[in-house]
């Protein structure tokens, strides 16, 4: 059973008394897809929003971490503090200001603060499992010595995870180079009480 609008759209003939009420299903159907368009339009700005957010923490959070491995002990200002949570913690904050203001921005700025932020917590979990790890294998607390229970000093030569290393006599290995000092003969004999 055809409606009054489908005989219309295909070229049947209807009469005037019909007329109004295929206009109307006409209107009726104009009206419930300008809706369905803007539901479409909210739904993939939502989506969009939430990818550009998505890209903000995983973009931050791979700068930051890469800024560490690159610029290491220059992350911290005069060896007290790593400026990641400061810049992270600075852009959360605006972030909550610029949302409970009713602005724009907000949510990218959060994005962005949890990525910087990310990265310094993630740093920090990496070392606190390695202690974990060398607490549990003995290793943790413990000076490294050398047969005769020398500590090492200071320029020896250590490995990438920070231990010294030693040589198959268990020498150190030092990192300059070896020097040969000669030992010489004090030429002006021995010491007065001796001779």
């Amino acid at each position: 059973m055809s409606t009054t609008l489908q005989r219309a759209l295909d070229g049947d003939k209807v009469s005037e008394k019909a007329a109004p009420a295929a206009l109307n299903q006409a209107v009726d159907k104009i009206h419930q897809l300008k809706t369905k368009l803007a539901e479409g339009k909210e739904t993939v700005k939502a989506v969009g929003s939430e990818v550009i957010q998505l890209a903000l923490t995983q973009g931050t959070l791979f700068l930051a971490s890469f800024a560490e491995g690159a610029l290491g002990d220059w992350m911290k200002p005069g060896g007290i503090v790593d400026v990641r949570p400061v810049i992270g913690g600075a852009a959360i904050v605006y972030g909550f200001y610029d949302l409970a203001t009713g602005g724009d921005l907000g949510c990218y700025a959060l994005a962005a603060g949890n990525g910087i932020v990310g990265s310094w917590t993630a740093g920090m979990g990496v070392s606190a499992g390695k202690a974990a790890a060398d607490a549990w294998s003995g290793r943790g607390n413990t000076t490294m010595k050398d047969k005769a229970g020398n500590p090492p000093p200071s320029n020896v030569k250590r490995n990438a995870d920070g231990q010294p290393l030693l040589d198959d006599k268990g020498n150190w290995v030092l990192a300059g180079p070896v020097r040969d000092v000669a030992r010489t003969q004090d030429r002006r004999g021995p010491p007065r009480g001796q001779r």
